[in-house]
């Protein structure tokens, strides 16, 4: 009877054919990502990545995407700053949702074509969804941890027959390293101790062209 009932969780049991992904602009995929010292802001794609073999994205196509980016900061050195920061998919004309709060950002939207948003030939098994901008908080350095999932108890994942696969879509994380910005003292004594080593440099010279011209 145990078996019975765990074969039948087993085989109900929902499974990941999509994921969401992390990539640059440029549509690298990338699970780690840096605001350096002199940069305050850091993009982000998301796309959503078929992973079974179905080939959905491609032949069906999306009638709407929704993410919600999680982002897990404790220094509380950076984050989604503003709505205004959430950039959609060109491809899908109607934004739903675009909020941001203290802990996530979340985009949700939707297409009025026919034939839905296709992945393209050249890339057939991902769709961008949005793009996120990152800024930095604080001048310190830290890490923060970044993950893309389905807005829990949600529908807005949708292909274009009017199949939802919200619960089909496994969640992504990727890595945002913040660098530290030197405190001015900090670079005041920087500047010092090279301006320091630059005279002592020119004293040394100056004495071996002495010495050699006795």
């Amino acid at each position: 009877m145990l078996a019975t009932l765990l074969g039948a969780g087993l085989a109900s049991a929902q499974p990941f054919n999509y994921i969401y992904q992390f990539a640059t602009t440029g549509g690298t995929p990338s699970p780690t990502f840096t605001i350096p010292v002199g940069t305050q802001t850091a993009d982000v794609a998301v796309y959503l990545q078929e992973t079974g073999t179905g080939a959905t994205l491609r032949n069906i196509g999306l009638a709407g995407v929704g993410v919600q980016l999680l982002f897990n900061n404790p220094s509380g050195v950076a984050s989604v700053a503003a709505a205004a920061d959430i950039s959609n998919n060109p491809s899908f004309e109607v934004v739903f949702t675009r909020t941001v709060t203290a802990n996530d950002a979340t985009l949700i939207e939707s297409t009025f074509n026919l034939n839905g948003v296709q992945s393209p030939v050249p890339d057939p098994l991902r769709i961008l969804v949005g793009t996120f901008k990152i800024t930095r908080l604080t001048s310190g350095a830290g890490t923060v941890t970044l993950r893309a999932q389905d807005r829990p108890g949600t529908s807005d994942t949708n292909l274009n027959n009017g199949t939802v696969i919200d619960s089909q879509i496994n969640f992504g994380t990727a890595t945002l390293t913040v660098a530290g910005v030197p405190e001015p003292t900090s670079l005041v004594l920087a500047g010092l101790g090279a301006a320091g080593l630059a005279a002592f440099r020119r004293r040394k010279k100056a004495k071996v062209e002495e010495v050699a011209a006795e």
